[in-house]
């Protein structure tokens, strides 16, 4: 009898237990309701969508924002990303290196070696001159330091948006009558110290967004698409 009762209160609690784990993986599934989305503000959203690899260039407004995510719902977030290794070096230098870079890879897909020559070794001393300058000063004012801003920039959005306005100034160099604005790295500095003077492109109001590690301003950069012919 002692026996019989002891089996059965294994199997009352094998049951208690099943039941317990079925619950629980019934919660941990679920999905996200409407009412949750709207509980986000735009950079949580943002946020929830690229866990799972999903974006939305065309999203403006919150609604948009929500009702795209009610869209995907069940979408399970992603396999975390690698972290990207940050380059070594101060802050400016690093994106001073890429401007040259790309804009050696410009000159070569255009032909424009020579030209590349003068404007190429210019872009990257006034790259280096901006983003030391208005990268202490953000850091500063943020009480941050300089290796935080590299950091934050090496972001993927941040890291696009940056390439963005880089790729915008070189293919603004390279159409003539511009060159001659970028044929000196103190031309080429005021140049990307005055926003706008490019369409969309604006390095002052880039590096305090770096700072603050606001993304907003970042999809807004990546909405306007390049022609073809400026893609590099």
């Amino acid at each position: 009898m002692a026996m019989y009762s002891c089996s059965r209160s294994l199997m009352v609690l094998s049951t208690i237990l099943v039941l317990g784990l079925v619950m629980t993986s019934v919660v941990h599934v679920a999905d996200e309701t409407e009412e949750d989305f709207k509980k986000m503000k735009i950079k949580a959203l943002r946020l929830w969508l690229d866990d799972r690899g999903l974006s939305c260039p065309e999203c403006q407004e919150k609604a948009d924002f929500i009702q795209f995510a009610l869209k995907h719902a069940d979408a399970k977030p992603t396999v975390a990303k690698q972290k990207v290794a940050l380059p070594e070096g101060k802050f400016w230098e690093a994106w001073a290196n890429v401007a040259k870079e790309m804009c050696d890879a410009g000159a070569q897909k255009r032909s424009a070696e020579s030209a590349g020559a003068s404007i190429c070794p210019a872009l990257q001393t006034a790259v280096d001159s901006v983003f030391m300058q208005h990268g202490k000063r953000t850091a500063q004012k943020l009480k941050k330091k300089p290796d935080a801003l590299l950091k934050t920039s090496w972001g993927d959005v941040y890291q696009q948006a940056g390439r963005r306005l880089i790729t915008k100034v070189i293919a603004y160099c390279f159409a003539q009558p511009n060159q001659a604005e970028c044929s000196s790295s103190t031309k080429l500095q005021t140049l990307l110290e005055t926003p706008n003077k490019i369409k969309g492109v604006d390095f002052i109001m880039y590096l305090t967004n770096v700072g603050i590690e606001n993304t907003n301003p970042m999809y807004e950069i990546m909405k306007e698409k390049l022609p073809a012919k400026d893609e590099l």
